[in-house]
C-alpha cells in the first residue's frame, strides 16, 4: 500500500491528477449458500464499488499478467531518475519549456499505458480491472468488493456493474444486494439505478460522492490550473492529520518549512503552467486525461461546457462527447429524482459527505471545504459550506427552516441546503476514502436497519461527526471537539515535548 501511495502522490504532484487509496479487511467468518438454494440468513451481500485509481492490468489472469496502474516502482524510479538532473538543470537555466517537456516525457513514461484515444477508448487492448467471480459467501458486515476500469464513462460501467450485481445474487441466494459505493462509483451507482432500476437493491450508501463533480477537475480541463504556498502546504500537513504527538510534529515540520521549501515549488508549478500551456495542457494534461471518459464525470456543471470548448473538438472527439454527455445531461439533473424513488421503494439510503480538510492544491479558489480531493458542497449535494478553517459570517441563519438544526456545532456547515438534509451525514477531517472501521460500522447499521434511519435518531451517529484517528472511530461533535486538536490537547503535547 505504501508504494501504491507514494505512486499516486507523486503522479498528483506532476499532473495534478486524481487517484483514491482503499484498504479493507474481511472477517473470516462465512454463511454459505448454493447456486441453486435461497439463503434465508437475514443479511443481504453488500457490494462494495471502488472509487477512481483501482489497479489495472494488462492481460489480467493470464501468465503474461502485468500491472499498468498503479506504475510499477522500477518505472517510477527510473522516471524519477531522469527528471532530477533536469530539475538541476533548470535551477541554473530558468527555461521553464524545457523543464516543461521533461515533465511531460516524465508523465508519458509513466501514463502511456492507460491512455485512451479521441474516441475515448483504450489505445491499448486487454486492459481491465481484477475480478474474482463472487463466491457464496457473505458474512455480515463484510463486503464483495467491485473493480472496473474508471478510464470507461461510467454509463457504461452500469453495464458491467448490472452483471455483478446477477453474480452475487446467483451465488449468495439472495434476490438483493447493497450498494455501498464511493467517490466516482457514486456516478455508476446512480447510472445503474436509472438504467436497470430497483428490484435488486436493499440499500445505498453514497460516501465522499464525486457524482456532482470535484473543483480541481473541472479548472484543470478548463485550463485553469494554478497553485499558491498556502494550499500546497495546508494539503500536505492534512495528509499527516491526526492527534498522535508524531502527527502534529510532522504537520509543524511541513508548516515550518513551506516558506524554504513548499513556497518555491509551489511557485514553479504555477510559472510552468504559465510559461508552457501549450506543453502541459496540450501535449500532456489533456492527452493523458480528456480523453477519458471517466474523468469527465468530474466535472462539475458549472465548469462542463467551458472544458469542453477548451479541451475536446466537437469532430475529433464527437463520439466521445456523445458519451460522456450520457451522464451530465441525463444522469446528474435526475440525482434528486434517482434517490427519492429508492427511497419510496423503503430501500435504506445514506449520504456520507466529509469536510475540513484543503482541496487539491490546484484551484484558483483553494479555501472550500473539501475531504482532500472531493469539494463537500459536491459530495453532500448541495450544503452550505463556509471557507474553510473559519466559521460561516457572523450572523449567519440556518438557510431553510425544516424544524430541526441541521447547523454544525463548529458553524461550518449548513446541512439545511442539502438535497436530503435528513439523511446526509458529515464526517470532519477523513481524508477521502481513508475510512476507518467506526466510519464504516455506521455504514453498516444503516444497511441493516429495518427502516430508513435519520440523522437525528441515533445518538452514537449524529448528522455532524468528527474523525478520532487515534482510537480509529468517529465521535459525535461536540463545540470541544469540533477542531481536529483542542486547546488541551496541544498543550498537552507541547508540555510533553
Amino acid at each position: 500500500m505504501k508504494k501504491r501511495v507514494l505512486s499516486i502522490l507523486l503522479c498528483i504532484a506532476v499532473l495534478f491528477s486524481s487517484a483514491q487509496m482503499f484498504a479493507f479487511s474481511a472477517s473470516a467468518a462465512s454463511v454459505s449458500s448454493s447456486l441453486t438454494e435461497k439463503c434465508d440468513c437475514g443479511y443481504d451481500p453488500i457490494i462494495y464499488i471502488h472509487g477512481f485509481g483501482n489497479p489495472l492490468y494488462m492481460n489480467y489472469g493470464a501468465e503474461n499478467e502485468k500491472e499498468i496502474w498503479v506504475p510499477e516502482k522500477d518505472v517510477l524510479m527510473n522516471g524519477i531518475k531522469k527528471l532530477v538532473p533536469k530539475f538541476f538543470k533548470f535551477m541554473f537555466t530558468r527555461d521553464y519549456r524545457a523543464f516543461a517537456l521533461a515533465v511531460k516525457d516524465f508523465a508519458f513514461d509513466l501514463l502511456t499505458p492507460i491512455m485512451c484515444d479521441d474516441n475515448g477508448d483504450s489505445i491499448l487492448d486487454g486492459i481491465s480491472a481484477a475480478y474474482t467471480e463472487p463466491t457464496g459467501d457473505h458474512p455480515k458486515n463484510t463486503v464483495k468488493i467491485y473493480y472496473y476500469d474508471w478510464r470507461l464513462d461510467v454509463y457504461d460501467n452500469a453495464d458491467m456493474l448490472r452483471d455483478f450485481i446477477n453474480k452475487v445474487k446467483a451465488a449468495t441466494g439472495h434476490d438483493k444486494v447493497a450498494l455501498d459505493s464511493e467517490s466516482m462509483a457514486t456516478s455508476i451507482t446512480v447510472s445503474y439505478l436509472l438504467k436497470y432500476g430497483y428490484d435488486d437493491v436493499s440499500a445505498l450508501i453514497f460516501r465522499s460522492g464525486a457524482w456532482n463533480g470535484i473543483s480541481f477537475m473541472g479548472e484543470a480541463l478548463s485550463g485553469r490550473m494554478t497553485s499558491c504556498p498556502e494550499s500546497l502546504t495546508g494539503y500536505l500537513q492534512d495528509f499527516v492529520m491526526g492527534r498522535e504527538a508524531k502527527n502534529v510534529f510532522f504537520r509543524f515540520l511541513i508548516g515550518s518549512v513551506g516558506q524554504v521549501v513548499i513556497a518555491p515549488l509551489s511557485r514553479l508549478i504555477d510559472n510552468l503552467f504559465k510559461k508552457a500551456p501549450d506543453i502541459l495542457y496540450d501535449d500532456c494534461l489533456l492527452k493523458i486525461y480528456g480523453n477519458m471518459p471517466g474523468v469527465w464525470s468530474f466535472v462539475p456543471d458549472e465548469d462542463y461546457e467551458s472544458a469542453k470548448k477548451f479541451a475536446l473538438d466537437e469532430n475529433k472527439n464527437a463520439v466521445l462527447i456523445e458519451k460522456i454527455d450520457r451522464y451530465h445531461n441525463e444522469v446528474r439533473p435526475k440525482i434528486k429524482e434517482i434517490v427519492s424513488n429508492a427511497m419510496s421503494k423503503n430501500i435504506n439510503v445514506a449520504i456520507i459527505s466529509n469536510y475540513g480538510m484543503y482541496g487539491v492544491p490546484a484551484t484558483e479558489n483553494y479555501t472550500y471545504q473539501s475531504d482532500f480531493m472531493v469539494d463537500t458542497k459536491f459530495s453532500s449535494c448541495g450544503a452550505t459550506c463556509s471557507e474553510l478553517n473559519k466559521p460561516l459570517p457572523e450572523g449567519y441563519v440556518q438557510k431553510v427552516d425544516d424544524g430541526h438544526n441541521h447547523m454544525s456545532p463548529d458553524l461550518q456547515i449548513d446541512a439545511s441546503t442539502c438535497m436530503f438534509p435528513e439523511y446526509t451525514w458529515f464526517v470532519k477531517g477523513m481524508i477521502h476514502t481513508f475510512f476507518n472501521d467506526g466510519y464504516r460500522e455506521m455504514t453498516y447499521k444503516i444497511i441493516y436497519a429495518d427502516h430508513q434511519m435519520n440523522v437525528f435518531e441515533d445518538e452514537k451517529y449524529p448528522q455532524f461527526m468528527v474523525n478520532d484517528d487515534k482510537h480509529k472511530t468517529i465521535v459525535p461533535m461536540t463545540a470541544d471537539n469540533s477542531e481536529l486538536l483542542t486547546k488541551a490537547e496541544l498543550l498537552k503535547i507541547r508540555k510533553s515535548r
